[in-house]
C-alpha cells in the first residue's frame, strides 16, 4: 500500500478532511468522500461503500479502490482488470464494475432480538408470505442509512475456497447495488 493511501484510510477512520498530492478527503456526518485528482472515487459510510471511477479507469483510481476496500471492506473484495474491462471480487465471484455501485454490509436483526438466524426460521418466516409477496424482488432494510436496497441474490455453496465456512454450507450471496426507497 502506498504511503498516501494510508493517509487517505486514516483521514477517513478519524473522520477527517485532508488534502495530500492529487488526492483529497472531505467528511461529513457518517460518511467520506475521497477524489482523485478533483474526481470522486469513493464514498465510504458506516456499513457501506460506494465506488467511482472519476471517468478514468487508471491504475492509480484501481489502486486507490482497492486500498479503500481493504480497509473498509470485506476481506476479499478487491478492482480488477480482466480484457480491458473493471471488475469487483465480491464474495469470492467477479461483478462488474460500474461507477456508482455500492457494497453493503448488512445485518440482520430479526423480530426476537436475534442476530443470527438458523436457514429453518428464514424459512418458516418465508413460508408466511402471501403468493405477491414471494414473487416481489428481495429488499433489504439498512437501518444506519434508513434506506430500503433492492438486492442481486444468489444462492450458493462454500467450497474449500472459503476458510471460514465447512464445505456445502449454504450461503445467501447478495449485493446491492443501489438504494431503492430512502425513507427520510
Amino acid at each position: 500500500m502506498r504511503k498516501i493511501e494510508q493517509q487517505i484510510i486514516n483521514a477517513v477512520r478519524d473522520n477527517q478532511d485532508l488534502k495530500v498530492a492529487n488526492s483529497q478527503v472531505v467528511t461529513y456526518t457518517n460518511c467520506s468522500d475521497v477524489y482523485l485528482h478533483g474526481n470522486l472515487i469513493a464514498r465510504i459510510g458506516e456499513t457501506w461503500i460506494e465506488l467511482f471511477d472519476g471517468g478514468y479507469q487508471s491504475n492509480t483510481t484501481k489502486s486507490r479502490l482497492n486500498a479503500l476496500l481493504q480497509a473498509f471492506g470485506v476481506p476479499g473484495e478487491y478492482v480488477f482488470q480482466k480484457n480491458f474491462q473493471w471488475f469487483v471480487q465480491y464474495d469470492g465471484a467477479p461483478i462488474p464494475f460500474f461507477s456508482g455501485m455500492r457494497l453493503a454490509w448488512i445485518f440482520l436483526t430479526l423480530t426476537n432480538n436475534k442476530t443470527m438466524m438458523t436457514y429453518k426460521e428464514l424459512l418458516q418466516q418465508l413460508q408466511q408470505l402471501n403468493e405477491d409477496q414471494l414473487n416481489s424482488d428481495v429488499a433489504v432494510y439498512d437501518d444506519a442509512t434508513d434506506e430500503y436496497y433492492q438486492l442481486n441474490v444468489e444462492f450458493v455453496f462454500a467450497t474449500d475456497e472459503c476458510q471460514v465456512l465447512d464445505v456445502d454450507h449454504p450461503i445467501i450471496r447478495f449485493w446491492s447495488m443501489f438504494p431503492v426507497l430512502s425513507m427520510t
